[in-house]
């Protein structure tokens, strides 16, 4: 994804697509066990997607219309055609989590 100055963006879009891919695939056909595995992909990416998370403020702040576009472009390669409420959901998810984040780095509540 390179040195764009974008790239935690580049790398949370990657995760909430991965995540949205599947939440589609999984419930296209009723949820089992067996969906667990359409998760592994996300479950990969989201180490990396939230490692650089305190970096995505200042990307967005200082964010080009080159980047805006190159980001535009991800997303629709990959959302363009998916169900809306998969794309949400995925969304949602990740909102949940970087609040649950913020809660752990305040130390709001216990980590042990």
């Amino acid at each position: 994804m390179g040195d764009t100055g974008i790239t935690a963006l580049q790398e949370m879009i990657q995760f909430v697509i991965g995540l949205a891919q599947a939440i589609e695939k999984s419930i296209s056909d009723g949820i089992s066990i067996l969906d667990a595995a359409n998760f592994i992909t996300p479950a990969l990416l989201a180490s990396q997607a939230f490692k650089d998370i305190n970096n995505i403020p200042n990307e967005l702040k200082n964010l080009t219309s080159d980047e805006a576009q190159q980001l535009y472009i991800q997303v629709a390669q990959n959302l363009t055609g998916k169900p809306q409420e998969c794309v949400q959901i995925a969304a949602d998810i990740v909102v949940k989590i970087y609040d649950l984040y913020l809660l752990i780095k305040n130390k709001s509540i216990p980590t042990t």
